[in-house]
């Protein structure tokens, strides 16, 4: 025996206050409903729908919205009853339609035409709306009649109505309406007969629907006159009232949905529809034909039409048929498009290289390699995109093609694809390129090889990197430097270069220690430190610089000798620089820094080498940094550096492992170094963090 709802409900009730806290009393009675529909007994698999129609008649206001929103999802027939009792609420109406719109069966639709002959205004116009939505087939004839109501709010609600239900039915009586329509009321018909001529042409009413798509391309313009295919005006239609013209003016997307469907409703006959608009109607008739030539009207027959009018457009309008043929994407276009790419005004040919690359093909590709190394900037930019949108194995034919060239522009363009796609079966070729007779087919070729070049190449790239003139060895050695971090091989790359050094010139030996420092290692580090005994000058200067780039700290010893008893001040001062870095360089072990800050101190004697010096101290979590640090805090030199150090130190120290460190023997240390930069720091701010850092460290002890 089922129970009572409503008395469960109520039992229910006070146990949900968090149900009714968080979504609002309405949510709350449904859910008391629901649980009450549970006890009481309800079947399961009509549990849920009971006790929302429990909602809508017995509930609150807010819980018959609620329980519109959850039939619109789960609601039957069983609940259409209910829904249409809440049609004539003004405040629940709309709700209500939610959930009949939703509602499979006939018996929605039939209660809400029920409703047409019962409300008036805009609760009338909401149902003919949902009408509209469920396409009501049935509803045709009376929303035909109601397209006449004295109530502009009903009338145009209809006429959507019908435009949404698109049956011949339905377009009749719009079209009806059209041809006795007063002044005005074009503004609501004409949309409301584009939208069911498109539903006539999806369903497979193409003549039906062409009918509609030509009488609105043929509608009367604003100033009264018809508007023919270019722009000129007809005879205007008088009015049924003055017996003067109706102004009854399409707007511009109405028109441009007509011009849409005429030409789609002709299938392939609206090729010649479509090249008249470009010939002759104007930008907006013209955008919606391009439109369709790229959507509407496939096949190579319509392709080689519209490819074969091309000449006899202007110019805007060419340019723009040629970008539609590109988005047709039909390669029976490609002829046409070549011979446009050849010659005429830049934008045509600029439009006509993208539509190439748009098409693919090889026929297209060795268009657009041509015209990638064209003196027109423009053209050649489009040609090198279209290029790279080709296939690998396209883009892999026309790449060959173009680096065989004779000339050098075509050269160039081949390797920057090559660079631009990463492609790496290319390194041999532009091995070859990298000695080519242009300069600048040289320099990109090296450039390339940087990035692509594998191990096979390398040898080569490295006598590049040795070669006795000095940009070219500057580019090869840069190259290389790239090529040898990439790689990945330290040992070997260190071996080709050592095998180079012994025989290349200054300038080589220049360059090749330079890449030495990509390379890392033991046996690069062993080659660096030879260089420093070089006769050459230059090469000395190049293996201190790599000295002091090192990416490990396997050069400090090196680095520190230098320090001390270089050459001339020039060079015990770029290697002190370079301890410094590595002191800095938080990947080194903090015990590694520290001992290098330590043996540097005596040799930062000058105001810029000490900033530096306290610089890279300020980055060592420990209390031994704050002891280098303090004695500095108060020199007039380096005062507000060294508060910045030791605030910098502190603050990884006591941060350090995510905590603090036992601080028991260093926190007085430690504390009066920052009480002395919380005196001494000009700066407010760096001086408060200061303080509290002190403070921190006070009651961590």
């Amino acid at each position: 025996m089922q129970g009572v709802p409503g008395r469960n409900a109520e039992r229910i009730r006070p146990a949900l206050p968090t149900v009714e806290r968080r979504k609002g009393a309405g949510m709350a009675w449904i859910a008391c409903t629901l649980a009450a529909a549970l006890v009481g007994g309800f079947p399961a698999a009509g549990a849920d729908e009971a006790a929302l129609i429990q909602a809508l008649e017995r509930g609150p206001a807010q819980a018959r919205v609620d329980a519109c929103r959850q039939l619109a999802r789960v609601g039957t027939r069983r609940a259409v009853p209910a829904l249409a009792g809440l049609l004539g609420d003004p405040a629940l109406s709309h709700w209500a339609r939610i959930a009949l719109e939703a509602t499979p069966g006939p018996e929605a639709s039939a209660a809400l035409r029920a409703e047409l002959s019962r409300l008036t205004g805009s609760l009338r116009a909401g149902i003919i709306t949902s009408l509209g939505v469920r396409r009501d087939v049935a509803a045709v004839p009376v929303l035909a009649r109601l397209l006449r109501n004295p109530d502009a709010q009903t009338a145009a609600a209809a006429a959507h109505a019908l435009g949404r239900i698109g049956t011949p039915a339905a377009s009749a009586a719009l079209e009806q309406a059209a041809a006795k329509a007063p002044a005005g009321l074009g503004g609501v018909l004409d949309p409301a007969r584009l939208d069911c001529a498109d539903a006539l042409l999806a369903a497979g009413h193409r003549r039906d629907a062409r009918e509609v798509f030509d009488r609105l391309r043929a509608a009367r313009t604003a100033s009264g006159g018809r508007q023919g295919p270019s722009g000129a005006r007809s005879a205007r239609a008088p009015s049924a009232r003055s017996g003067r013209p109706v102004e009854s003016s399409p707007s511009a997307a109405v028109r441009a949905g007509a011009v849409r469907g005429a030409i789609a409703s002709r299938g392939a006959e609206g090729a010649a529809l479509l090249l008249q608009v470009l010939r002759e109607g104007d930008a907006v008739e013209a955008g919606a034909a391009l439109w369709a030539a790229c959507r509407h009207v496939p096949g190579s027959e319509v392709t080689g039409r519209l490819a074969g009018a091309l000449p006899s457009l202007s110019v805007e309008r060419r340019t723009a048929l040629i970008l539609a043929l590109g988005g047709r994407g039909d390669r029976a276009a490609v002829p046409a498009l070549q011979s446009a790419a050849s010659s005429g005004p830049s934008g045509v040919r600029v439009a006509a290289v993208r539509a190439l690359g748009m098409l693919g093909g090889v026929q297209a590709a060795a268009t657009l390699a041509g015209a990638a190394a064209e003196s027109d900037a423009e053209v050649a930019l489009a040609a090198r995109e279209g290029l790279s949108h080709l296939s690998t194995t396209e883009l892999k034919h026309v790449v060959g093609e173009m680096l065989a060239s004779n000339e050098p522009a075509s050269r160039r363009a081949g390797i920057s694809l090559i660079h631009g796609r990463r492609m790496p079966g290319f390194a041999p070729r532009l091995v070859v390129a990298a000695h080519d007779p242009d300069p600048e087919t040289r320099r990109q070729a090296v450039r390339a090889l940087g990035d692509l070049a594998g191990m096979a190449e390398l040898p080569a790239l490295l006598d590049l990197a040795a070669a006795s003139d000095p940009a070219e060895s500057a580019a090869g050695g840069e190259a290389a430097a790239r090529a040898c971090s990439r790689l990945g091989d330290p040992e070997r790359c260190a071996g080709l270069i050592a095998d180079r050094l012994e025989r290349a010139g200054p300038a080589g030996r220049a360059s090749l220690v330079r890449v030495l420092e990509s390379v890392g290692g033991a046996r690069a580090l062993a080659a660096v430190r030879a260089a420093l005994k070089d006769a050459d000058p230059g090469v000395r200067a190049a293996a201190l610089n790599s000295l002091c780039g090192w990416p490990t700290a396997d050069a400090a010893a090196d680095l520190l000798s230098l320090a001390r008893g270089g050459e001339d001040p020039a060079q015990r001062l770029t290697a002190l620089r370079g301890v410094l870095r590595l002191a800095g360089d938080e990947a080194v072990p903090v015990e590694r820094r520290l001992a290098l800050c330590a043996e540097a101190a005596d040799l930062s004697v000058r105001p810029e080498e000490r900033r530096l010096w306290l610089a890279a101290l300020g980055g060592v979590p420990d209390p031994a940094a704050l002891a280098l640090i303090a004695p500095h805090i108060g020199d007039s030199m380096v005062s507000e550096e060294a508060c910045a150090a030791a605030v910098s130190a502190a603050r990884r120290l006591l941060s350090r492992s995510g905590g603090r460190p036992d601080l028991a023997k260093e926190a007085a240390a430690i504390r009066n170094a920052l009480l002395k930069a919380a005196a001494h720091a000009r700066d407010s701010r760096l001086a408060g963090e200061a303080k509290a850092l002190a403070e921190t460290v006070v009651s961590s002890r």
